[in-house]
């Protein structure tokens, strides 16, 4: 998929690159999407353990979502293969859908005592406007900085969930973010662990 996208990459494309037979990997992942879901829980996870090992202080949970915000965008704009994969997958409906899905249960952990439902209207704007934004900027070819895309989504995240000042929660992710230096170590730290991007 890295290579070849996600629409246009079959079974038989998967498999192949696997060394395992098609039925095999249809058992294991029935529908297509599932790679890609699986996917992001794993970059997701490894984003967390390696801003967990980077922060040896316990920041504040908004400033630790900020962080993973960042790395993660970071991950998936750092190089033209990577946009490109990213906006051919945002482009599948069903699949924004379940990757809406992921961020709204991320969400509920910032905000427990919020009700779910509204959580996950803030989480359906912030994440769906970020990734609107992201196609946008990729059909016009300009360049797209995840830094002020991770500002951006945390500041309108605040705004719809907890009635937060967009402008002043901006300023204040943006003197938050981590500096570009130690973000794209972890990028590079975190491309070496996914087989396929080698």
């Amino acid at each position: 998929m890295y290579e070849q996208g996600y629409s246009t990459t079959s079974y038989t494309d998967i498999a192949m690159r696997s060394g395992l037979g098609r039925p095999l990997v249809q058992r294991y992942f029935p529908k297509k999407e599932q790679f890609i879901l699986d996917l992001i829980q794993d970059v997701s996870a490894i984003c967390k353990r390696l801003l967990e090992e980077h922060e040896s202080i316990q920041l504040p949970i908004v400033i630790r979502r900020l962080h993973l915000t960042q790395l993660y965008l970071s991950v998936l704009l750092c190089n033209q293969r990577a946009v490109s994969l990213t906006c051919d997958v945002l482009s599948d409906r069903k699949v924004t859908a379940r990757i809406i899905d992921l961020h709204h249960r991320s969400a509920y952990a910032i905000f427990p005592n919020e009700d779910q439902a509204f959580l996950r209207e803030a989480s359906v704007r912030s994440t769906g406007g970020t990734y609107e934004l992201i196609m946008d900027k990729h059909l016009r070819n300009e360049s797209i900085s995840p830094d002020n895309l991770a500002a951006q989504t945390m500041a309108a995240f605040l705004a719809f969930s907890q009635d937060a000042p967009y402008q002043d929660s901006y300023k204040d992710a943006c003197a938050n973010l981590l500096p570009e230096h130690v973000i794209s170590q972890m990028v590079h730290a975190l491309l070496n662990e996914l087989p396929f991007t080698q």
